[in-house]
């Protein structure tokens, strides 16, 4: 297991850290919107968003005056991981693709 900030990264929520990733580069994203985006209760996406601040894969930002409402973006790292984490699917994919040839 990998281990990033006392976080196991086996345990990340990538369909969380994918539905940021759509939004707009370096655009924080309100918990509703994300919470739409996924289909789930704000509150829900709100726990599963913590281990990936923990891991540094998320960051937390908060809005300004008159609007002081957190929000969440996808870091560099978080980035990264997704990637990383999409390889070897895609080496499968292909994989499977050319013994169906």
């Amino acid at each position: 297991m990998r281990y990033t900030g006392g976080v196991d990264h086996s345990s990340l929520d990538h369909d969380v850290l994918k539905a940021l990733a759509q939004f707009p580069e370096r655009t924080p994203v309100h918990p509703r919107e994300l919470a739409t985006e996924l289909g789930q209760a704000v509150q829900s996406v709100a726990a599963r968003l913590q281990p990936l601040i923990s891991a540094g894969l998320v960051s937390k930002h908060w809005g300004a005056p008159p609007a002081p409402a957190r929000a969440y973006m996808i870091t560099e790292d978080g980035r990264d991981h997704l990637a990383l984490a999409e390889e070897p699917r895609k080496t499968v994919k292909q994989a499977a693709e050319r013994l169906h040839r």
